[in-house]
């Protein structure tokens, strides 16, 4: 790949609700009540797994868009 060329990088997430109304939720997003955001996952890894399993986990926005969004068909 040349210098000049760029990759496509997924930066926020176009969502439309039941009644047409379009939302864009942007990845960068945190839950500003987890106290580890920063590092939080990297504290858990490096620490024994009995300290790792009891630090809070909260889920990042890709993961709570994956668990509760819907793809529908586009009946094409």
């Amino acid at each position: 790949m040349d210098g000049d060329e760029t990759v496509p990088v997924l930066a926020a997430y176009e969502l439309r609700t039941r009644d047409g109304r379009q939302f864009v939720i942007s990845r960068a997003l945190r839950n500003m009540m987890d106290p580890y955001a920063p590092v939080g996952r990297l504290i858990s890894a490096l620490v024994p797994a009995s300290v790792g399993d009891v630090i809070p986990r909260f889920p990042t926005i890709d993961e709570i868009i994956a668990a509760y969004t819907v793809r529908q068909s586009t009946g094409a």
